[in-house]
């Protein structure tokens, strides 16, 4: 199908069109967004609530009511922490993060000395270190159609 665009209505016909689609294009998404932005933070509300809370505070009171205050919180977290055995799972953590980092410098390292030093295929060739892999784009051109 052709279009002709020296057709003056048919061309302020699309752009107006187009400012309508702009114009109200947006309003359909506040709703969806406001359900997802309230669904992804009551988990984040009913943690906060329910760290601030005693054991006999929580089961008086219904699970979402804000608690009386906010002292019980070092209790609740000293308590978590040893029940839950967290400071050696920090420190597993700490030393799995440690070595992975360690890791993937030492390969980053390596693949840096590589590109740096060794002479690579379609590298410049004018002795300069500092740029190794400008080439010229005639001689890529050249090896990849084997020209």
């Amino acid at each position: 199908m052709a279009v002709d665009i020296t057709d003056r209505t048919f061309v302020d016909g699309l752009i107006a069109k187009e400012r309508r689609a702009q114009r109200s294009g947006g309003r359909w998404l506040v709703v969806p967004i406001l359900v997802l932005t309230i669904a992804y933070l009551t988990p984040l509300y009913y943690l906060f609530v329910t760290v601030f809370k005693t054991t006999e505070e929580y089961a008086k009171k219904g699970v979402l009511e804000l608690p009386e205050s906010l002292a019980p919180i070092v209790g609740n977290i000293a308590q978590a922490w040893s029940i839950a055995n967290l400071g050696n799972a920090s420190l597993n953590s700490f030393s799995y993060a440690l070595v992975g980092a360690a890791v993937a410098v030492a390969f980053a390292a390596a693949a840096a000395y590589g590109m740096t030093r060794l002479n690579l295929i379609g590298a410049n060739d004018s002795g300069s270190s500092s740029t190794p892999l400008r080439a010229n784009t005639c001689e890529v051109l050249k090896m990849v159609t084997n020209r």
